[in-house]
């Protein structure tokens, strides 16, 4: 009875993991989520199913015999109890050998399949090509030693960390990397807000897609929009053709890039980067074939998919032919150094060649055709821009956002100081003492008429005048009683009125983006977030309003992003002290 459970229990668990296996061997006739048009695009032990044959079928069997050996109360022959239990576990042993051999042929197909390596989708000058980078290699999928743990940091890193100086030390405005892959370098490179366009040409165009969204703005870079500007473009097209929209740009960059081309293509890359493009600055990385001995066990090229790979003096060579027949100049550099005592006589790893063109961002290059202009060959994949506060419509909004909440901030001081004494400076400069109760009451009586009028009377809460530097002009905080426009009673609603002139000298944010007091009010004119008063002089913030809008500003998290640099004791002491 305690076996037959056993079997039971065993059997339930076989059958989902056997099924797992029957799909996960049927989902590798499907690489990148397609299927495949070409055997040659799936390896060898795909075939052999692994997965289908040993881990599925050959393992379901013995889960089904296991199910029913509980219930399993055949008399055997000729109603012979003790011959049917024999049978029955005889034929358990049998069933779980089959699973037994089952298992072990999938387990010896999956190990030989990950020690050859998978078959890898090439982009050669626009031709694709699969194949599997270990074959002929005296190291193998599981074995392989990479060339980047022998770096620290890793050998890629260092080659963008060179751009990435590069674009620190020069700050070129438009930058494109052919090349781009996965947009690992324009992922760092858009941090960098010196630039103004940056684009990506790649022939892979669905690795573009699958990395082109992180190349997107991040929230905070809506939440806090600098004056900077910045465009990424991402293009399907091949480096060896011509597209217009390349044109002109500052700097270019072909990372490890042009072993890859046949030394056919290599003319054609010369001619549309050098040539065409005519960029100010251009860089170039490329293996150094005289470091490869220090790799043991590396025969041949670190790559199944390069075409080349230079010496030091052919890459030289090379580059001294380019800026001879486009007009540039070169300098020779690297990164991935060499072991201690080793390093004069191999170099580094990655040969870099830094070009300049003759004449710098002021020279014209006379061999370009205005014909040019008009080949589009590339296929734009993403584009998108940054927020940026030389927009109007951004502008605007985050000033608008600035203006409601310093607003509400000094609207609030005041209410808090309504039962206590508002500090007010006079003309001479003396500070007298006012009881805002007091000063409330005595303007109240004087202006009994302000039900049923509009919004022309006011109260004076609490404010502050300005020095006589500042030309003499008086500007106050004022509360006044406005009769609500849907009411039919005669009850008024009350708001605070607070002079754009103590906004705009109370935080710098506001008076940094606004410029002026005149552009400020300007840009609050006829928007329909921002109330201001009739001359436009003044925000007009509803009292009634207050606690429903403070706590819609602390949930909304603005306060905390909008800061200014002041503390808050300061502000409290001096927003209303004249320049």
């Amino acid at each position: 009875m305690c076996s037959g459970s056993f079997a039971k229990c065993l059997g339930i668990t076989l059958i989902p993991l056997s099924i797992v296996c029957l799909l996960c061997n049927i989902l590798l006739f499907f690489p990148g989520g397609k299927p495949a048009t070409n055997k040659d695009h799936i390896t060898n032990e795909v075939w052999y199913f692994g997965g289908i044959l040993g881990s599925g079928m050959l393992m379901i069997f013995p889960a089904l015999v296991f199910l029913g050996l509980k219930n399993n109360d055949c008399c055997g022959c000729c109603g012979n109890e003790s011959c049917g239990r024999r049978f029955a576990m005889l034929s358990s042993i049998l069933f779980a050998a089959v699973g037994v051999v089952g298992a072990g042929y999938s387990v010896i197909v999956s190990a030989v399949a990950i020690n050859h390596g998978p078959i890898c989708k090439n982009n050669v000058g626009g031709n694709i090509t699969w194949d599997n980078p270990f074959l002929g290699r005296p190291y193998r999928y599981l074995n392989d030693r990479k060339m980047d743990p022998v770096f620290s940091p890793p050998l890629h890193r260092q080659r963008h960390q060179f751009v990435i100086d590069f674009v620190k030390r020069n700050k070129p405005r438009k930058v494109v990397d052919l090349g781009c892959g996965e947009c690992s370098l324009l992922q760092k490179l858009k941090f960098h807000r010196e630039i103004e366009l940056l684009v990506g040409v790649d022939i892979d165009g669905a690795k573009v897609k699958k990395k082109m969204h992180g190349l997107g703005p991040m929230s905070t870079d809506y939440l806090q929009p600098t004056y900077d500007q910045l465009r990424v473009e991402l293009y399907q097209g091949s480096v060896t053709q011509k597209d217009g929209r390349l044109r002109g740009f500052d700097l270019v960059t072909g990372i490890e890039l042009i072993e890859h081309l046949t030394l056919a293509d290599l003319e054609h890359f010369s001619e549309v980067v050098f040539g065409y493009m005519n960029p100010v600055a251009v860089i170039i990385s490329t293996p150094n074939s005289e470091f490869n001995p220090l790799f043991s066990g590396l025969t041949g090229f670190r790559h199944i998919d390069h075409k080349f790979e230079w010496t030091r003096a052919e890459f030289h060579s090379w580059a001294l032919k380019v800026c001879l027949e486009y007009g540039y100049d070169v300098e020779f550099t690297g990164v991935g150094k060499a072991p201690p005592g080793q390093q004069e006589r191999v170099g580094f790893c990655s040969q870099i060649g830094v070009f300049h063109r003759l004449g710098g961002r002021n020279c014209c290059n006379l061999l370009f055709d205005d014909d040019a202009e008009d080949v589009f060959s590339y296929k734009l994949l993403y584009s998108i821009n940054y927020p940026s506060l030389r927009d109007n419509n951004i502008l605007r909004r985050v000033l608008v956002c600035e203006v409601l909440y310093w607003a509400e901030k000094l609207k609030r001081r005041c209410t808090e100081e309504k039962t206590g004494e508002t500090l007010f400076q006079t003309e001479g400069g003396a500070e007298e003492c006012v009881s805002w109760s007091e000063r409330y009451m005595e303007v109240e009586k004087q202006k009994t008429a302000a039900c049923g009028a509009e919004i022309n009377s006011s109260v004076e809460q609490c404010g502050r005048r300005l020095s006589e530097d500042q030309g003499g002009e008086k500007e106050e905080l004022f509360r006044r009683n406005s009769q609500g426009q849907q009411e039919s009673s005669c009850k008024p609603n009350r708001c605070v009125s607070v002079p754009l002139a103590v906004l705009w000298s109370s935080c710098p944010k506001i008076s940094a983006l606004s410029g002026s007091l005149t552009n400020l009010r300007r840009l609050l004119m006829d928007n329909p977030e921002v109330q201001l008063s009739q001359d436009s002089s003044a925000v007009l913030v509803q009292e009634q309003e207050l606690e429903e809008e403070s706590h819609d500003l602390e949930d909304s998290g603005y306060a905390e992003a909008s800061q200014c640099s002041y503390s808050a004791e300061e502000e409290r002491e001096n927003w209303e002290a004249s320049d």
